[in-house]
């Protein structure tokens, strides 16, 4: 099996004309996605069978991309090289998909997953700022390893954050560990029903 990767680097036909643009529409859309979210986490699994996909044909809850996803925003060819290549392993193995982000693109902000790994100098210091506060009052959102070391920005109100020392030796096979205990908590938990119908 092999993992997809999707790096979101303005190549490949990205309008980087219209990054401003985007970056005031996605912030706009923050607290209405938070909204949103709060309220799927906080509704029975039950009460939200499927969604349309593409096609018109509703998703099974197993099979809802923000399942699958990881989302990171840092240097994964240079300065954490190890830990992407662990990461990767990791979507492999859980079959989930990595989301690189481009550095200061409001990549935070577009994309559904189950788990951030985040580099905020990578993330960019206003952009994080608008993130923080958006999700301020959210309660908790989704998970979020913070790999950086600086000190001066805001860290995350919600619960499911942390700081992590990435010069520690365990740093890597913490964030490793803890997606694959949070992948198989997450399909254990999923009803029976909804995995079933993901089956066919």
């Amino acid at each position: 099996m092999t993992v997809r990767v999707k790096h979101l680097d303005g190549k490949g036909g990205r309008d980087e004309s219209g990054t401003e643009l985007r970056r005031t529409f996605i912030k706009n859309l923050a607290v209405a996605a938070a909204g949103m979210a709060t309220l799927a986490a906080a509704g029975p699994a039950e009460a939200h069978p499927a969604v349309p996909s593409g096609n018109g044909v509703p998703l099974p809850i197993s099979e809802l991309p923000w399942r699958r996803t990881i989302f990171c925003q840092f240097d994964g060819e240079e300065k954490y090289r190890g830990l992407f290549a662990a990461l990767a392993a990791c979507g492999r193995e859980t079959d989930c998909e990595i989301i690189l982000g481009a550095d200061g693109d409001p990549d935070i902000f577009a994309y559904g997953c189950f788990i951030q790994i985040l580099d905020r100098n990578s993330v960019g210091e206003e952009m994080w700022r608008d993130y923080a506060a958006a999700y301020k009052d959210a309660g908790d959102i989704t998970p979020c390893f913070i790999i950086d070391d600086r000190t001066d920005l805001p860290l995350p109100s919600w619960k499911f954050a942390r700081q992590i020392d990435m010069r520690e030796p365990s740093a890597v096979t913490a964030i490793v560990g803890t997606i694959r205990q949070m992948k198989a908590e997450m399909n254990r938990r999923l009803p029976a029903y909804f995995v079933q119908a993901g089956q066919k």
